[in-house]
C-alpha cells in the first residue's frame, strides 16, 4: 500500500475510533512529540533536562520512521536538536510523506543558513524558544547563549521567507516560559513577537522542576501571579490587534476558556458530548530517559521505549486506562487540572 493511502486509511480509521470512544485501537499513533537528546549548547536556568542523560536509541528511531506514513505531526525537541549530527537527515526523511507535519523546537542559536532555507522549502513549523526580550536578561535566563545571534537568526528566517515568498506555507512560533524572573515582560514578549513576524506565541508555565524558585505558579508567587492576572487580558487583547495567534497555558484560573464544552467552574463540572482530550487517541510523547506520556502536560506515564515499542505502549494496560476514564469523565486523579478547568487549549488537547 503507497504512503498516501496508509495515512487517509488510518486517519478515517482514528476519527471513527475516537467519534465511537473506542478503548482498544486498530489505528496506528497519528502524532508523535520526540524528544531526540537532552545535550544542549547552553544551560537554562529552570531547565532540569540537561540533568537527565539521554539520546535517543537508534532501535527506537527507526521505529520512529518506520510509523512516517501513519503521521500527519512529528514533533522534534530536545535538548537542542540542532547539534545532532543526523538530525537534517531525519528531516528530510519524514519530507518525503506529504501528508507529515514536521515541527521543530529550538533555541534558534545553532542554525545555519543552509539549514535555515531547507526548513522554509519544505514549509516546516518553527518554534524558536525565547524567554525574554533584553540582552540582559536574555543572557541571564539563557547562560551560554548570545541574544544578538538569536536576533540574526530570527531575521535570517524572515529575510528567507520574504525572498521565498513562502509567508504562507511555513508557520514560525515562538514558546515563551514564564518565570520569576521574566513575568514583568509579559506584555512585551507581544511587541516582540509582532515586531520579527512570528506567527504564534506560546506562554506556558515551567513544566515539572518544581525545586527552581523560577516556578511562580507551583509556588503561587502571589506578587507575580497578580501581575499575570492584571496585565493578561491586555496582553491577549494586543495579540488580538496584531494578528497573533496567542495560546496561553498559563495555569491560573484567570484564563478560563468559556467555550469549554467539558471542564470545571467554580468547581461544578460543565456538560457536553466531547471528551475532555483526545490526546490518548492520538499522540505519544517520549520524553528524557524514554518515559512515554500521552501529551505534554499529562501527569503519569504510561510506559518506557526502553521496555516497551512504542505500538505496544500504544494499546498497552496504562494507555486503556487513560481512554476508558476519559470516556467515564472519571479523570480527575489522572488527569492535569489544568485540562480539567480548561486552561490548557483545546488545541493542545487534540480538540481542534
Amino acid at each position: 500500500m503507497q504512503g498516501k493511502e496508509l495515512f487517509s486509511q488510518n486517519k478515517i480509521l482514528n476519527k471513527t475510533e475516537i467519534r465511537q470512544k473506542n478503548i482498544m485501537l486498530e489505528s496506528r499513533v497519528t502524532s508523535l512529540v520526540v524528544t531526540l537528546t537532552t545535550r544542549c549548547n547552553i544551560f537554562c536556568i529552570m531547565c532540569e533536562e540537561k540533568s537527565i542523560p539521554w539520546d535517543i536509541p537508534k532501535n527506537i528511531l527507526k521505529e520512529i520512521i518506520q510509523l512516517f506514513p501513519y503521521l500527519e505531526e512529528i514533533i522534534w525537541q530536545g535538548g537542542e536538536v540542532l547539534l545532532l549530527n543526523y538530525f537534517e537527515d531525519l528531516v528530510e526523511k519524514a519530507n518525503k510523506f506529504p501528508s507529515l507535519h514536521q515541527s521543530i523546537i529550538t533555541n534558534g542559536l545553532p542554525l545555519t543558513e543552509r539549514l535555515a532555507e531547507k526548513l522554509v522549502r519544505n514549509n516546516a513549523e518553527l518554534t524558536f524558544s525565547i524567554d525574554a526580550v533584553t540582552t540582559e536578561l536574555y543572557e541571564s535566563i539563557r547562560k551560554g547563549a548570545e541574544f544578538k545571534k538569536l536576533i540574526n537568526n530570527v531575521k535570517l528566517i524572515n529575510t528567507l521567507r520574504k525572498r521565498l515568498d513562502l509567508t504562507s506555507g511555513m508557520s514560525f512560533r515562538m514558546h515563551t516560559v514564564i518565570m520569576d524572573s521574566n513575568y514583568l515582560q509579559l506584555e512585551k514578549f507581544i511587541d516582540f513577537a509582532k515586531e520579527y513576524h512570528f506567527d504564534a506565541l506560546h506562554l506556558m508555565p515551567i513544566w515539572g522542576n518544581t525545586d527552581s524558585k523560577e516556578n511562580i505558579f507551583y509556588h503561587k508567587d502571589s506578587a507575580a501571579l497578580s501581575y499575570i492576572k492584571e496585565h493578561i487580558e491586555h496582553a491577549e487583547a494586543k495579540a488580538k490587534e496584531y494578528g497573533l495567534n496567542l495560546l496561553n497555558s498559563l495555569p491560573f484560573s484567570g484564563n478560563y476558556n468559556e467555550d469549554n464544552e467539558i471542564g470545571e467552574k467554580n468547581g461544578k463540572k460543565l456538560s457536553g458530548n466531547r471528551l475532555l482530550c483526545h490526546m490518548p487517541w492520538k499522540r505519544l510523547v517520549i520524553n528524557p530517559a524514554g518515559n512515554v506520556c500521552p501529551a505534554c502536560h499529562c501527569r503519569e506515564m504510561v510506559g518506557n521505549v526502553l521496555g516497551e515499542s512504542l505500538n505496544e505502549i500504544w494499546n498497552n494496560e496504562k494507555m486503556q486506562m487513560y481512554r476508558k476514564k476519559i470516556v467515564a469523565s472519571d479523570y480527575e486523579d489522572l488527569c492535569n487540572p489544568n485540562c480539567i478547568k480548561g486552561i490548557i487549549s483545546k488545541e493542545l488537547r487534540g480538540l481542534n
